[in-house]
């Protein structure tokens, strides 16, 4: 599994690609938290003192994302809201962003990868390109130096990635703004590197 703070990044590139105006973009950055949301399934194993009794079981499926958005555009509706298909669309993209990232995550804990297809298959699917390493579960503090530097890899990554969406969004130029080709030239590289390195390993 990646860690919240790649999740979050990669929901927050999605946010930021869906945002029409400057209170959209606001919100965006709260919204984004949806990403991060299927990994509350080490609540349970917390309680029962085992952390990853439950991790990356049914909330890690497309399942799960079709299921926690239409509750969620109900939810919104009943708090007043304005509902909508894009709205729909994008909490399914924000969940499912957190499965997709699991999938291309290295998963050294049997069974390995995430149930994509329950509640059809209960087999678990981890790609053969994988793109970060995984976080280590222990007893040690959870912010470990292999971790440290997970969390230090996805910033690399992701954080083109937004540089590219606002790049691209935005059409005047600045002097100080880099162009969009530099931050998709960082976000290849990066990834590209990412995905080299594990497959050396």
């Amino acid at each position: 599994m990646a860690t919240p703070i790649g999740h979050y990044l990669f929901g927050l590139s999605i946010t930021q690609t869906f945002a029409r105006d400057e209170h959209e973009k606001r919100q965006a950055f709260w919204l984004a938290a949806v990403a991060c949301l299927p990994d509350l399934d080490i609540v349970p194993g917390v309680m029962v003192g085992k952390l990853n009794q439950f991790h990356h079981g049914a909330s890690h499926s497309f399942f799960a994302a079709a299921l926690f958005s239409v509750v969620g555009v109900w939810v919104f509706r009943w708090w007043g809201g304005k509902i909508s298909g894009r709205l729909l669309l994008l909490l399914v993209l924000l969940y499912a962003s957190h499965v997709l990232l699991d999938y291309v995550t290295l998963d050294t804990g049997a069974p390995f990868g995430v149930p994509l297809f329950w509640p059809w298959s209960h087999e678990t699917y981890q790609s053969p390109w994988l793109l970060l390493p995984n976080v280590q579960h222990t007893r040690a503090p959870i912010v470990s130096i292999h971790n440290a530097l997970l969390m230090l890899q996805e910033v690399i990554i992701f954080l083109p990635l937004l540089g590219l969406i606002q790049a691209l969004k935005i059409s005047s130029w600045h002097p100080l703004r880099l162009p969009a080709w530099f931050y998709g030239g960082w976000f290849l590289v990066a990834t590209w590197a990412s995905i080299l390195l594990l497959q050396g390993s």
